[in-house]
């Protein structure tokens, strides 16, 4: 689920594995400047806040 909801935010090339529990790395292509990634990193806090449904139970 959480795959589901990052990768759409990363770029052709970029890539993101699960490291274990509730760890994942993204590697993504070198950004401009800490602003891009502050964008990029409230995207992915953003998809993350949505709520999740699973067999009808929201999460």
């Amino acid at each position: 689920a959480v795959a589901q909801r990052l990768s759409p935010l990363l770029g052709e090339g970029e890539s993101l594995s699960r490291l274990g529990g509730d760890e994942f790395v993204a590697v993504i292509s070198p950004l401009g400047s800490r602003e891009q990634a502050a964008q990029l990193a409230q995207r992915m806090l953003d998809a993350l806040r949505r709520p999740l449904t699973v067999e009808e139970h929201e999460l």
